[in-house]
């Protein structure tokens, strides 16, 4: 089998075979296109590691993230990212996680989330007289199903199931806090879902409270 310690028994025998020159320069040339392709699995991921990117991600992941974000580019780019992420566990350790999973979710998932959020209230909201408003800034025409967890590391990310946990949490919290309003969120659920194919937890509380005096989510 063509081996690196096949390699170099032959060039040991080439050595002192004696050949002329220009044999010498043939033969060798060909075991080198023997060896590039024998070494070609550990050259391409020598190449193409990217565990420099751990000294440098506080300046170059919010910057990415951001373009990413305002250009309202295809927003699955952010799996590569991730994915090149994973070759700095080797240089960083646990470190990594703890860090970058810090940057992913301040500097992406938390302004995508917003975004959502705001564009999700608009919609619900147009009944009301709102200042005029570009209806293409932050906008987003995604659909969040086909964004599949994406590995780093020895765990996922999905920004699917992020956006569905902060959706859930405050259409819930708000909730709770105002019954009466539990219509509204409903139809951001509704809009969640097929505008942006998010599933939202039904937060399975009443549509209203008893009147019995001051009710106190009205204090609230």
């Amino acid at each position: 089998p063509n081996t690196n310690e096949t390699l170099l028994f032959v060039n040991l025998s080439l050595s002192a075979s004696g050949l002329s020159a220009s044999n010498l320069e043939e033969i060798r040339s060909i075991l080198n296109k023997l060896e590039l392709m024998i070494n070609f699995t550990t050259l391409l991921k020598d190449i193409s590691n990217c565990s420099f990117l751990y000294w440098h991600q506080n300046y170059i992941l919010p910057v990415y993230f951001s373009k990413l974000i305002t250009s309202k580019a295809n927003l699955s780019r952010y799996q590569l990212i991730l994915s090149v992420l994973t070759d700095c566990a080797a240089t960083a350790g646990p470190e990594i996680n703890e860090v970058t999973s810090k940057i992913i979710k301040d500097r992406f998932f938390v302004p995508v989330e917003q975004i959502i959020e705001t564009n999700l209230r608009l919609q619900t909201h147009l009944h009301l007289q709102l200042p005029p408003s570009d209806p293409f800034q932050n906008y987003f025409a995604l659909n969040f199903h086909k964004y599949l967890p994406t590995p780093m590391d020895n765990h996922y990310k999905s920004i699917t199931k992020e956006t569905e946990h902060y959706l859930s949490s405050m259409f819930y919290n708000l909730t709770t806090v105002v019954l009466h309003d539990w219509k509204t969120y409903g139809e951001m659920r509704r809009l969640a879902y097929n505008q942006y194919g998010l599933e939202t937890v039904d937060d399975n509380l009443p549509m209203q409270t008893l009147e019995q005096g001051l009710d106190v989510l009205e204090i609230m």
